[in-house]
């Protein structure tokens, strides 16, 4: 199935939920004042950031709708 970004599929119920960027980064072991910088938050942007996303895949698991997790590239 080929998608555009804009697709009304993408904002539906059933739509598959794309992880956070900080809670991939995160998962991929980038410590936290690193994503903080990369990212340009302060450390309680991050904290809320971090928690939403997770709050979010939750949500999503509970739904069942799929989960793309893909992984963020690791500077160092």
């Amino acid at each position: 199935m080929n998608l555009t970004p804009d697709d009304p599929l993408l904002t539906s119920g059933y739509a598959p939920h794309e992880t956070a960027a900080v809670l991939r980064m995160h998962r991929n072991g980038t410590p936290g004042f690193a994503i903080a910088e990369t990212l340009e938050m302060k450390g309680t942007e991050l904290v809320k950031a971090l928690q939403s996303a997770l709050d979010a895949e939750g949500e999503a698991s509970r739904r069942g709708v799929p989960i793309h997790d893909a992984r963020a590239k690791r500077d160092s």
